[in-house]
């Protein structure tokens, strides 16, 4: 806190980390607004063994309503990769099946401090009873989602693994979704025998995880020094670099980012062009005749995806 003109005012650092969740509130208020297709694609979904399982995990909000049932539960950047991945491998003579990870996927804008937390923000001697209702009443829940989406990735994982020896798999995830593969193969990669090897490609967009210089393969206009906002929080603001992960496998990994995107791209810079970055973020699909059309990183990364099974 500083004291300017008699008046107490937040420190540089929390009207950051609130301006963040701001940001990331916003994001969820474009996203949900975006068009949607009324498409049915019918992917078929089977317990039997496929030659390769896609497994997809949606964006932030995008497992409910219209986006829900007409994306098959991954949202149009998930299903944009995947249509395109199971094309690729039809042509060869392999079948695939898709797979959405049943996570929440809260909304980014359960992130949203209250009006009481942003009024607390400007006492001296409530500051931190703020962040702590915050901490507990919103991000928690957030926070919540994203592990729940990691561990439901996982025990798919395993559980294809064990059944179907034979079936190969291919991650996909976008924004939040992302995080939860992200997450999920760090578990997965630290267990004695590891079904990830199963896991033959991952493809993370918009990836809030995102570690600079990571190694991974690249599609997108974003430079490898890119940051997501998980990432730069927790080295700038929250100080907790043991929490920054780099994905375990790079070589078998691609991140889908452009330059510019709050969330797998974050700075200062992209925090003060707030709405452009957003559209950045929620740009890596466009919709032509109720149809999702993807953007050329997807389509590289996907067919880079499919020549990997």
């Amino acid at each position: 806190m500083r004291r300017i003109e008699g008046r107490w005012l937040p420190s540089p650092r929390v009207v950051v980390v609130f301006g963040l969740i701001a940001v990331l509130a916003a994001g969820g208020v474009v996203l949900g607004a975006r068009s949607i297709s009324l498409r049915v694609s019918g992917v078929t979904r089977s317990t039997s063994c496929p030659d390769v399982l896609v497994l997809g995990a949606a964006g932030s909000g995008e497992r409910v309503g219209t986006t829900a049932a007409h994306f098959d539960g991954v949202g149009p950047e998930v299903q944009s990769v995947w249509e395109r991945i199971s094309a690729q491998l039809k042509a060869r003579g392999i079948n695939s099946t898709l797979w959405a990870d049943p996570y929440l996927a809260s909304s980014v804008t359960m992130l949203a401090p209250t009006f009481e937390e942003m009024t607390l923000l400007f006492s001296h001697s409530t500051i931190k009873d703020a962040v702590r209702n915050w901490v507990k009443a919103q991000l928690d829940s957030y926070t919540r989602s994203v592990e729940q989406g990691a561990t439901q990735f996982d025990d798919e994982v395993i559980s294809v693994a064990e059944r179907c020896p034979s079936t190969m798999m291919v991650a996909v995830g976008y924004s939040q979704g992302a995080m939860a593969v992200h997450s999920g193969e760090e578990v997965l990669a630290k267990m004695g025998s590891t079904p990830l090897g199963e896991v033959r490609a991952t493809i993370l967009i918009g990836d809030g995880l995102e570690v600079a210089n990571s190694g991974i393969r690249e599609f997108g206009s974003a430079s490898t020094i890119a940051e997501g906002v998980a990432t730069f929080s927790f080295l700038n603001l929250t100080h907790q670099r043991s929490l920054v992960h780099n994905v375990p496998r790079p070589k078998m990994t691609a991140e889908v980012c452009n330059r510019g995107d709050i969330v797998c791209n974050f700075s200062l810079g992209t925090f003060v062009r707030v709405l452009s970055s957003i559209r950045v973020h929620t740009s890596y699909v466009s919709f032509s005749n109720g149809h999702e059309v993807a953007t050329k990183p997807l389509i590289s990364a996907a067919d880079w995806a499919a020549s990997q099974v």
